[in-house]
């Protein structure tokens, strides 16, 4: 048995030609869309946001707090604690 044993194969040119067309028509897109929630939604988003941001912008907008470790709850409700987020139930006993 040979090392690694997980490089995978190498595209081809015409393939990372294609990727990178691709890739830079997707961000061009995304720049466009971004430009227009600026300017069109008063949406207050950095110079060079990404999908993240939008998603807390707009989450905001429907009454909902997204903090920086990506918990999410309803305006005016209070923070949910760990076993509510994804832990045990606090009713199981042992």
């Amino acid at each position: 048995m040979t090392g690694g044993g997980s490089t995978g194969r190498m595209p081809t040119w015409k393939e990372r030609e294609n990727n990178k067309r691709r890739e830079r028509r997707r961000r061009a897109i995304a720049a466009k869309i971004y430009t227009g929630l600026r300017a069109q939604g008063n949406y207050k988003l950095p110079k060079h946001c990404d999908n993240n941001e939008v998603l807390k912008a707009l989450c905001a907008e429907a009454g909902w707090i997204v903090e920086e470790d990506g918990t999410t709850y309803r305006k005016g409700c209070k923070r949910p604690t760990g076993s509510e987020i994804g832990g045990t139930p606090p009713n199981i006993s042992a």
